[in-house]
């Protein structure tokens, strides 16, 4: 591993792609460190000092959720940066068509708020003795009632300033939803939290003006590199950067080595 030499960190998720032992040492090798995923929680490797977690931060947390974070943490004991996010607006996982669908207990504004709270709150005091970031991840807008409130970047200001933590910049996130709702995507980042950015996630979505824009985890290519640095001289660096791509080895290591030269070195 190597690490750079301007304070950004690039940080890899650990996907299905570590179950190959070639390929995971391939990756590992032009990372600075690993972002942990849930749904691969039974690799371990050597700094994993991230972690992006499926939970809702705006949904109450009940104590067997907490028992489970809490063998999450005791498991990965490296931790520097926990991140979350808010996929919907609603307690049930109903999913037609790959989008979430209105079900369960719809939650207002201030539900969500009250939520958020109180789990930052419990997160915080979970690691009093122990210097650790926490951050919260902008999602997709997608024209359906489930997705409302949750990516107004207005809102998400308020959950990360109200707080006192950090922001994950998911840029194309940023990008469906702007798409989604209509607004133009620098209007749109504009209201977001950026001043408290830690950590961007990077990926290529499909964007269309005449169809609903989606999230597909394609690979950045060289423009978007020098878009987002950009985004990084209007704004701040973060400390982390991460490439979430999942499908090539080949292809993430060579988007590896470009968002390297364009976005730490150049």
């Amino acid at each position: 591993m190597y690490f750079s030499n301007n304070n950004m960190i690039i940080a890899t998720p650990i996907s299905h792609l570590f179950k190959d032992k070639n390929k995971a040492e391939k990756i590992i090798k032009f990372s600075d460190c690993l972002e942990v995923r849930e749904r691969n929680l039974g690799l371990d490797f050597d700094k994993e000092y991230l972690i992006h977690l499926d939970g809702d931060i705006h949904f109450k947390w009940d104590q067997n959720y907490k028992n489970y974070l809490k063998k999450i943490f005791k498991r990965k004991k490296k931790l520097k940066l926990i991140s979350l996010q808010m996929t919907r607006c609603c307690t049930g996982h109903v999913i037609k068509n790959n989008f979430f669908q209105l079900s369960g207990k719809r939650l207002n504004k201030n539900d969500m708020k009250f939520n958020a709270k109180k789990n930052i709150s419990w997160l915080k005091n979970l690691f009093v003795k122990k210097k650790i970031n926490f951050a919260i991840e902008n999602n997709n807008y997608y024209p359906f009632e489930a997705y409302d409130i949750i990516a107004d970047p207005k809102f998400i200001s308020e959950i990360v300033n109200e707080n006192k933590i950090n922001f994950l910049f998911d840029i194309a996130h940023a990008k469906v939803s702007a798409s989604n709702m209509n607004i133009d995507f620098k209007k749109y980042i504009d209201e977001l939290p950026m001043s408290k950015m830690i950590q961007i996630h990077i990926c290529k979505p499909y964007i269309s003006k005449k169809t609903t824009s989606l999230d597909k985890h394609n690979p950045p290519n060289k423009n978007d590199f020098i878009e987002i640095k950009k985004i990084f001289k209007k704004y701040k660096k973060p400390k982390y950067l991460t490439i979430e791509y999942y499908k090539k080895s080949e292809i993430l290591i060579n988007r590896l080595k470009t968002m390297k030269k364009i976005l730490i070195y150049d």
